[in-house]
């Protein structure tokens, strides 16, 4: 049997597999898109939340810049008009003393330490400065942490400020927080590498979270008065996720509700479905191996698809087991036929022998004796290859050997060839129809008694397989030269042209081949 091909969708169950897959797919993916959806405007919630919750936090320190920057135009307008130096710093003490939040050190530094009005305790570093040519936007510098100096150049005076923004009251997932100068970007590292991440950030009334350049998130906030940018470093847990994180999380739930469903589905349709299927083909199997009849009962568990199918199998295995019943006896009687036939045949053989038996005694010339020997070896060899194909006939093709062998050892014993003739056998493992098989014995019989007769000592016999076609072969060692039987060599005649086959005689001094080339089937 050729070995049954499988195709990937070949079963029942792959196939509903796949029209699930086909169907739900689609959904799982929508509900995908819409998880993944909500998960952005929830972390779009969360950061803008975020940015107005710490801006929040801010406010006191944005309204600290704000006055700080009134104060400097105030310390500005002192600077630029010509005051006395006692004027110029009641002036100044009276701005800061009115300052709502927390002034550290406040001065007007001139080339001249004695025209310089400095409030405060440190002013060192306030009046340390190299007084600038011209007019110029605020200096904005950090020190000692959260600590803030601004300086301005008015002329040759320099106005400078340092104060405390405030404390922050930031939310817990705020790790810390801090300021960038953006009046000097090119001497501000951190707030250049921000840049470089988000470029929106130019817009001084931008915000947002940004990446540093160690992959931390940063709230940014929009300028201040002063220039200056406010950042807060945001815990871990509060950072957005990678895109890529974002949809694998979107996409688990629904494709794991996908997969648990169509194992469910798959569990289902094997216990409801392919059982029942299951069961109908291990019936047909038991019918095919034991001829045992399905049940035709319909019980609750099974479909009644399934219950119709059954129904007319077990209608078809009726009529199959009558029709096997109806074919088993004509063969009986055929074969019962066929053996009486055969035995007919036999006994008129055998009549026939007796009648010639019967001529043979009261011939009266030699001619007439000689005659009749003939005609009953003939007989004899037409009854011996009846009773041997008789024998193994119980199919349409009969294999050659076992059938040749025997007829020769028949014609050994009737004396019809000398035992003391040496033959050789050689057969291919191959098989002619039962019609053919007759008339392929009488030949090779007719032909071994030729060689028998002319005195060969010994013969070699061989039949070949030669693809569509069978090679009869047989070779007779130091055979005398003899007259043909003008009745034999028209029976071999006869023969070949009932095998269609091609025949040639040829003689080598010491051997005598006779070779017949004839198709398999005709």
């Amino acid at each position: 049997m050729a070995p049954r091909t499988r195709y990937i969708m070949g079963s029942l169950q792959s196939r509903f597999q796949a029209i699930y897959l086909i169907v739900m797919a689609p959904i799982a993916i929508l509900a995908s898109y819409y998880q993944y959806n909500l998960a952005e405007t929830r972390y779009s919630s969360r950061e803008q939340s975020t940015l107005d919750s710490v801006e929040r936090s801010f406010v006191d320190v944005t309204s600290a810049f704000e006055q700080s920057k009134l104060l400097m135009n105030l310390m500005s307008s002192a600077a630029s008009e010509d005051l006395p130096l006692p004027d110029r710093c009641r002036l100044l003490n009276q701005a800061v003393d009115d300052a709502s939040f927390t002034v550290l050190a406040a001065g007007i530094a001139s080339v001249s330490p004695s025209e310089s009005c400095l409030w405060g305790g440190n002013v060192e570093g306030l009046a340390d400065v190299d007084l600038l040519s011209g007019n110029r936007e605020d200096i904005v510098t950090v020190e000692n942490n959260h600590h803030l100096t601004v300086r301005r150049s008015v002329g040759d005076e320099v106005a400078s400020l340092a104060f405390d923004p405030g404390e922050v009251d930031l939310p817990e997932w705020v790790t810390s927080y801090g300021f960038l100068m953006t009046s000097d970007p090119n001497a501000d590292e951190a707030y250049q590498g921000l840049l470089a991440n988000a470029p929106w950030l130019m817009d001084i009334d931008a915000r947002g979270i940004v990446k540093n350049s160690i992959d931390e998130s940063i709230v940014l906030l929009p300028q201040t008065t002063l220039g200056v940018r406010t950042f807060a470093s945001l815990s871990p847990e509060i950072l957005r996720p990678a895109t890529y994180l974002i949809v694998l999380r979107a996409s688990f739930g629904p494709f794991l509700l996908l997969a648990i469903a169509l194992l469910i589905a798959d569990l289902l349709v094997r216990r409801l479905v392919l059982r029942d299927i299951n069961l109908l083909s291990d019936e047909m199997h038991g019918f095919m191996n034991s001829r045992t009849l399905p049940q035709t009962e319909k019980t609750p568990s099974v479909t009644n698809e399934t219950a119709q199918m059954r129904k007319e199998f077990s209608r078809l295995a009726r009529q199959l087991l009558w029709e096997e019943a109806e074919a088993e006896n004509r063969i009986r009687n055929a074969n019962a036929l066929q053996r009486e036939i055969f035995h007919r045949v036999g006994n008129n053989l055998q009549v026939v022998q007796s009648i010639m038996r019967l001529h043979s005694s009261n011939a009266k010339t030699p001619e007439e004796v000689a005659l009749i020997k003939r005609v009953s070896v003939r007989l004899r060899i037409i009854s011996m290859v009846h009773e041997v194909l008789h024998r193994t006939v119980d199919a349409p093709v009969l294999p050659v050997g076992p059938g040749i062998g025997h007829m020769i050892q028949k014609l050994r014993r009737e004396e019809i060839i000398s035992e003391k003739l040496h033959i050789a056998e050689a057969y291919d493992d191959v098989s002619v129809g039962v019609n053919r098989a007759y008339t392929l014995c009488y030949l090779i019989a007719e032909t071994l008694v030729h060689f028998s007769n002319a005195g060969a000592t010994a013969l070699n016999v061989q039949v070949k397989d030669a693809g569509e076609k069978l090679c009869l072969s047989i070779s007779a060692q130091e055979a005398d030269d003899m007259i043909t039987d003008p009745v034999g060599a028209r029976l071999c005649e006869v023969y070949a042209r009932g095998l269609k086959a091609k025949t040639n005689l040829a003689s080598t001094g010491t051997e005598t081949s006779f070779e017949a080339v004839f198709p398999k089937d005709i």
